[in-house]
Parts: C-alpha cells; structure tokens; sequence
C-alpha cells in the first residue's frame, strides 16, 4: 500500500531526495567523499530503525511498557496488540 495523499511509490520516495541533496552538499562543502559517504551510511540505519519501531505494525511489550520490532522475523504476522506513535501531539 501506499500513501495516498502523498503519491509515493516506494519506502525510498520518502527520504532518498533529501539524503541525495545531504550528500551533494557534504561534497561540495570539500568534505571527503568518504567521510560523506560513512554519514550518508549511518541515516540509512536511522531509517532502518525508525522503520522497525515507529510503524503501526509493532507490537507492545506490558512487562517492559515499550513497543517491539514489526521485523522480528522474515515474516509479517498476525498483530493483536497494536502500538500507535505520534509524532507531532
């Protein structure tokens, strides 16, 4: 499924011109091309992890009072207990 109102075609639609203009500007900045590239790395993992916690998917933990992983497993399964995150109150 995808966003409606916001017409996106892929997961990548949402941050990948952002991240581009990020790296472009690190370059022409006289970063090193490494080092931008390393930055570049690290708010992939950012997304990986806001994807893994911040979804509608994930699942609540009572004992801990924290929501868990929606990709526990290769799988998506069956969510009873769901937990809502909110950005903005």
């Amino acid at each position: 499924m995808r966003p409606f109102q916001l017409q996106l075609e892929a997961c990548a639609d949402y941050f990948t011109e952002k991240l581009r203009l990020s790296y472009q500007k690190m370059i022409e900045e006289e970063y090193d091309k490494e080092y931008a590239k390393a930055v570049m790395s690290y708010w992939g993992l950012v997304v990986s992890r806001m994807a893994n916690f911040l979804s509608n998917l994930c699942f609540w933990y009572n004992h801990a009072e924290n929501p868990g992983h929606v990709f526990g497993r290769q799988i998506l399964g069956m969510i009873w207990d769901i937990f809502e995150f909110r950005l903005h109150p």
